[in-house]
């Protein structure tokens, strides 16, 4: 790993490794797999692969530990890590602050592709998802406003995000329901 841009994952990785002082790859699984977000995999496939990498990239240290009465592996940020944390954080490019990817919004380009009855179904089914995950959502967003701070700011983020989104769905809903013959 050079000095290039690092992946929302690295830096993310990275981040939770800093705030924590010192952690496990597993305790860095456990924030994603808690997360009511989709975006990112918790799996151990996914992180501890990454970690190794950032451990050969001399981002983190390894070193020995006891966590409870078991040894564990903690990891470190090292000056470098920090550093590419630090630039990471500072990278603010039309990626990161502009119109996000949504799988869904591509999706509405083609819904007249689709018959009547398919549409309603498709949108239907949207709606449901976007009430369930506005469920989870609300439940984190409720669970940090008593801690306060950055976490709950964020989960605050995610909650009026997936607010907006449930009610352009219902939009384009009645939208369409108007437009049919």
């Amino acid at each position: 790993m050079s000095r290039r841009t690092r992946s929302e994952l690295e830096g993310c990785v990275l981040g939770l490794i800093e705030l924590a002082g010192s952690t496990t790859a597993y305790a860095v699984c456990s924030v994603f797999l808690k997360s009511p977000s989709p975006q990112w995999s918790g799996s151990a496939g996914a992180i501890y692969p990454l970690v190794e990498r950032l451990e050969r990239a001399k981002l983190i240290r390894g070193t020995h530990g006891v966590v409870g009465r078991r040894g564990r592996r903690m990891l470190k940020l090292t000056a470098k890590g920090r550093a590419a944390f630090q630039s990471w954080m500072g990278t603010l490019t039309d990626r990161v602050a502009g119109v996000p990817p949504d799988p869904l919004r591509t999706r509405m380009y083609f819904l007249d592709l689709l018959p009547e009855k398919r549409r309603r179904k498709f949108l239907k089914a949207a709606l449901m998802g976007a009430d369930k995950n506005l469920s989870k959502v609300r439940e984190d967003c409720k669970n940090r406003k008593s801690a306060g701070g950055v976490w709950y700011l964020a989960a605050l983020g995610a909650l009026r995000s997936m607010e907006a989104r449930r009610d352009w769905l219902r939009s384009v809903q009645k939208g369409l329901a108007r437009s049919s013959p």
